[in-house]
């Protein structure tokens, strides 16, 4: 028996092909075991897909995903696509699910940044994200996860005129690892500092800014009349006062 083109037993396994071309397929699969082999080998990826996207397809999209796949909520049409309307209909569905899990493995590998690109960068940081909470909260030595693959480390925190700042590590498990200092005399936390984490001096594979050596967090520390690190006791005083 003549095999059928490959492009359409794909279009069939993701649930792309019209009911009748449907049927004339499963027709001539029911006389093809080959391309039955095909259509089952394509049928138990889409199902790997869907289980492995089972948990992040529960999660909320993060806005920012959302906005670059969707524009602006103003913009956006009511409509549902005729295409996407196709692949949900009838005995479809089953399969249109292992298509959509395959289509938003291939949408986050898009949109999400490469591993080469920064952690963080000098500027605010949003209130109330992951991070700045994480920096409102954690007491020196603490660490959490900020986002995915992404720990952060308090490493010492500072009185400085007219605020706080605090040194911490990020830590990723492809990017390089980061040491930064934020501040938060701007009503806010700021990142006012970056540099690429040191040769590990201690335990915590870490050099503070008040190591040795010369460096970008050390320097703004001094221009802002920083002394030595807090003690804990006086680091849980102001964490209870909420770094006022």
């Amino acid at each position: 028996m003549k095999r059928l083109d490959p492009v359409i037993l794909n279009a069939f396994a993701d649930g792309e092909l019209e009911p009748e071309e449907a049927a004339r397929v499963v027709m001539h699969l029911a006389d093809c075991p080959a391309d039955q082999a095909v259509v089952d080998g394509i049928m138990a990826m889409n199902a790997t897909l869907a289980r492995a996207c089972e948990g992040p397809m529960h999660q909320p999209v993060p806005p920012a995903i959302r906005a670059a796949i969707f524009g602006p909520p103003a913009a956006a049409s009511s409509a549902r696509p005729a295409r996407l309307r196709r692949l949900l209909t009838g005995w479809r569905v089953m399969v249109g699910a292992g298509a959509l899990a395959a289509a938003l493995a291939v949408a986050a590998a898009i949109l999400l940044p490469p591993a080469d690109a920064p952690m963080l960068t000098l500027g605010p940081l949003e209130p109330r994200s992951p991070m700045s909470e994480a920096l409102d909260e954690l007491a020196s030595g603490q660490t959490r996860l900020v986002e995915k693959n992404t720990e952060l480390g308090i490493l010492a925190s500072f009185a400085v005129q007219g605020g706080y700042c605090r040194e911490f590590s990020l830590h990723h498990d492809i990017r390089p690892d980061l040491v930064a200092l934020a501040c938060n005399d701007a009503g806010g936390w700021h990142v006012a500092a970056l540099q690429p984490a040191s040769t590990p001096s201690s335990s915590s594979g870490y050099a503070p800014a008040g190591g040795d050596g010369d460096n970008p967090i050390g320097a703004y520390l001094d221009t802002r009349g920083a002394g030595l690190a807090m003690a804990p006791e006086e680091e849980a005083e102001v964490l209870r006062a909420g770094w006022h």
